[in-house]
C-alpha cells in the first residue's frame, strides 16, 4: 500500500509502531509523529485506533481479496491478503494479546466475511443455502478467525500450508452454498 493520503500514512505508522509496542501502548500522538502528521489529521479520519485498524484491513482486503477476477477461485483472492498478514505477522500478534484483542481480531478477520458475502452476491441465483448469506458467512468465518489467530500466534506455523487449508475451508463453504 502506497502511503500518500493521511489515512494511509497513519495505517503505515500503526504497522511500524506495532513492531515495537502493543496497541494498548500506542497513542494518537505517537502515530501522528511517526506519520509526520498533525493530531487533527487523525481525528479528521478516525475516531480511535479500532477505526484505523478497520480502515487498514479493509484497504488491504480491497487491494487483494475483494477484487478477485474469478469469484469461485478463493485461493487467488485470499493468498495476497494472507501474505500481507504473514508479512506483518510479528506486529499483528500484538493485536491479539492486548486488552481489546477481540476487537482487533475482528478487524483482521472481517475481510474474510466481506469476501464470502461478495462471492455469494456475485453468485446471485446460484446461492442455494437456506440460511441468509450473512449468517452463513459469519458461521464459516468464526472458524477461520480462530485458525488465523492460532496461526498468527504460532511462529512455527507454515504459511503455505495455512493458505492451502484456508482455501480448502472456503471452497467447502462455497460448494455447500452455491450451485455447481
Amino acid at each position: 500500500m502506497k502511503s500518500h493520503s493521511a489515512p494511509e500514512k497513519l495505517w503505515q505508522a500503526f504497522l511500524i509502531l506495532l513492531t515495537q509496542h502493543s496497541p494498548d501502548e500506542i497513542s494518537v500522538q505517537q502515530l501522528c509523529e511517526t506519520a509526520h502528521l498533525h493530531r487533527s489529521s487523525f481525528y479528521r479520519h478516525f475516531r480511535d485506533l479500532y477505526a484505523l485498524t478497520d480502515y487498514g484491513f479493509t484497504q488491504v482486503a480491497h487491494q487483494t481479496m475483494l477484487n478477485a477476477h474469478d469469484a469461485r477461485s478463493t485461493l487467488v483472492s485470499i493468498q495476497s491478503y494472507l501474505k500481507f498478514v504473514e508479512q506483518h505477522r510479528f506486529a499483528l500478534r500484538h493485536l491479539l494479546v492486548g486488552n481489546h484483542a477481540y476487537r482487533f481480531q475482528q478487524a483482521i478477520c472481517q475481510p474474510f466475511e466481506q469476501h464470502l458475502l461478495h462471492l455469494f452476491q456475485k453468485a446471485g441465483e446460484d446461492y442455494i443455502h437456506p440460511a441468509p448469506a450473512e449468517y452463513v458467512a459469519r458461521y464459516h468465518i468464526g472458524g477461520i478467525a480462530r485458525i488465523l489467530t492460532v496461526w498468527l500466534q504460532n511462529s512455527h506455523a507454515q504459511t503455505e500450508e495455512f493458505i492451502k487449508q484456508t482455501d480448502i475451508l472456503l471452497r467447502h463453504a462455497l460448494k455447500e452454498c452455491l450451485k455447481s
